[in-house]
């Protein structure tokens, strides 16, 4: 038996993990762990060597399942022997693993890899197999096992994909003592096969690793990734064998000539943006076959939902959460920064990334021969001349790009705390697309001179989205547009989630009764108060009328009546001359 390139890989990893630039089509698979569980085919569904590495009944009889049910093709098994042989054991009770090798017998024959063993603790399972690949003849090896990276691999701010509790046990990352000891055999390995190279198969440089980056390989030769869940259906199942990956489609550049692989991107972590994933991939389905492949968080599952679209992948990805503390204006970008997912899926040439809220109303693949990174300008409420709005961009993902961006990432700062901020600061040099392929549905009203729908192939609907439950009525004939985009049973699916949110709303308590407010007592007029024999207050009443119209026959008259009330004669009599003065220029005048 002999070897040549092999991929040595646990389980649970993320797509955007593995440095798919390095790894080559052909390569030999070999898989420990309990794989069999990922949500897709993440290496390809052929498995050339299984590694058994624990004495568990139920483990056999639930890997005995897999190989019965067809979900992967595993060609050998191998396992760690013991002294009472219990494994072998337990192996020839299935008939599924006869033929299954005992790879411990292989290691204890070299020599210094004997003599490590016999030191005491055993390093990583990966490991063991990549030693047990070396003793065949293997000169490439990539080793994909996030477990023996520790901290050195991950980022503060990235989710850890294979913690994660889901279908799969915990895995627990080793301590310090198990990382040397780690380190130590594949210090002793690359001297022990000083001929073989091994290499980091993952998007990350492990910094206590003493290995490097593997060369790129052209994009035709490389591995890729192949669905699980049949997206259209919406159920978990198998794909029918394809000759290359339904995550991607080959086109050809019209600029350059270059035969590319290339996908539309999306990111979605909540039930409400799956609807506007749905309304995007209508969209790009009514122009373009390319897929679109849908990002989500390893914590959101999304395997139930269905698609009219024929054309979707879902792909898992790690959370990337925003490592600024966020304002309150800015709280809801907190995991925007996992869309920089997008960068790491380098099974791709080509990618362009639409956020999830768009609406496609006319072809844009001819974005795709751009080469670089591209994105449309800001403009929403003014005219931004530098900056770009991150909902579209083309990219060419890569793995040291993506490395990049993380290692950025803590210390450049955003100027909206989000992912359009970083990815201004981190693309200076950027291409500026036109503005159509990027109109926000705000430019409407704050710049409606840019806002020709004859011309505008992606419409951002970004602010109030067309499902919010909100009793606004503005953008009502864009909401109907995005509405109209919606398949039959994806329109039925949004009617009852939309009446879910409804019944989630919390009743609103009646208003308390509030006291019946006093009515003001009026004041009394001076004829009244003239009639109540309260003559001086109504010469208090008057006063203030006389002294701006001094010629009032009305008030004159209720001021001689009163000082008569109150015997005051002499300044009746005055009241009444100015009177009968006032009414004679009147009479005179008229």
């Amino acid at each position: 038996m002999q070897l040549n390139s092999v991929i040595v890989a646990s389980s649970n990893i993320a797509v955007s993990e593995i440095n798919f630039e390095a790894l080559p089509r052909d390569a030999t698979i070999i898989r420990c762990g309990n794989f069999y569980d990922e949500e897709l085919y993440s290496l390809g569904a052929e498995v050339d060597y299984c590694t058994i590495s624990e004495q568990s009944e139920a483990l056999i009889k639930r890997l005995a399942q897999v190989a019965y049910s067809g979900a992967y093709t595993i060609k050998n098994y191998l396992y760690a022997g013991d002294t009472n042989n219990k494994m072998s054991q337990m192996l020839r009770r299935q008939p599924a693993f006869k033929g299954a090798v005992d790879c411990l017998s292989a290691l204890s024959e070299h020599p210094q890899i004997a003599r490590f063993f016999m030191s005491g603790t055993k390093p990583a399972l990966p490991l063991q197999m990549l030693a047990w690949a070396l003793i065949h003849g293997c000169d490439r090896a990539y080793l994909i096992a996030p477990e023996i990276y520790g901290e050195a691999r991950h980022f503060p701010f990235v989710e850890p994909t294979y913690t994660q509790q889901s279908n799969q046990p915990h895995v627990e990352q080793r301590d310090q003592t198990a990382k040397s000891i780690d380190h130590a055999f594949i210090a002793m390995l690359m001297r022990a096969f000083p001929k073989a190279h091994i290499f980091d198969g993952t998007t990350r440089r492990p910094a206590n690793m003493p290995f490097g980056a593997a060369p790129q390989i052209p994009s035709h030769d490389r591995l890729a990734p192949m669905p699980k869940v049949i997206s259209a259906a919406g159920r978990r199942g198998i794909d029918e064998p394809q000759t290359k990956s339904p995550y991607y489609a080959h086109r050809l550049n019209a600029v350059t000539g270059k035969d590319e692989r290339c996908a539309y991107v999306t990111f979605c972590d909540s039930e409400a943006y799956l609807f506007g994933a749905r309304v995007l991939a209508n969209g790009l389905a009514k122009h373009s076959q390319i897929p679109l492949i849908v990002m989500t968080p390893s914590d959101f599952k999304v395997s139930g939902s269905k698609f009219q679209s024929p054309y979707v992948r879902i792909l898992p990805v790690p959370r990337i959460r925003s490592p600024h503390v966020p304002e309150k204006h800015q709280a809801r970008f907190e995991n925007t920064y996992t869309k920089l997912n997008v960068f790491g899926l380098d099974f791709l040439d080509k990618a362009i990334f639409l956020d999830s809220d768009i609406a496609i109303l006319r072809n844009i693949e001819d974005l795709f021969d751009i080469d670089g990174f591209a994105a449309a300008p800001d403009h929403g409420l003014r005219l931004m001349a530098d900056d770009f709005n991150s909902g579209v961009f083309v990219c060419q993902p890569s793995s040291n790009l993506y490395l990049k961006l993380l290692e950025n990432v803590s210390h450049v700062q955003s100027y909206d705390g989000g992912d359009q901020g970083f990815l201004n600061e981190m693309f200076p040099d950027r291409v500026l697309l036109p503005h159509h392929f990027n109109v926000l549905k705000r430019v409407e009203k704050s710049l409606p001179a840019l806002f020709d729908e004859d011309k505008i192939a992606a419409l951002h609907f970004v602010g109030e989205k067309p499902w919010s439950v909100t009793t606004a009525t503005d953008w009502s004939h864009l909401d109907r547009l995005w509405f109209e985009m919606l398949g039959p049973d994806e329109s039925i699916d949004f009617i009852l989630w939309l009446k879910s949110q409804y019944a989630r709303q919390p009743v609103p308590k009646p208003p308390k009764p509030q006291p019946p407010i006093p009515v003001a007592k009026r004041a009394p007029s001076a004829e009244e108060l003239l009639d109540m024999g309260k003559y001086q207050e109504a010469l208090k009443a008057v006063a203030p009328i006389l002294k701006e119209n001094p010629r009032s026959v009305r008030h004159l008259r209720l001021a001689r009546d009163a000082y008569l009330g109150k015997r005051q004669y002499i300044r009746a009599l005055k009241k009444h001359l100015r009177l009968r003065k006032v009414q004679r220029q009147r009479y005179q005048s008229n």
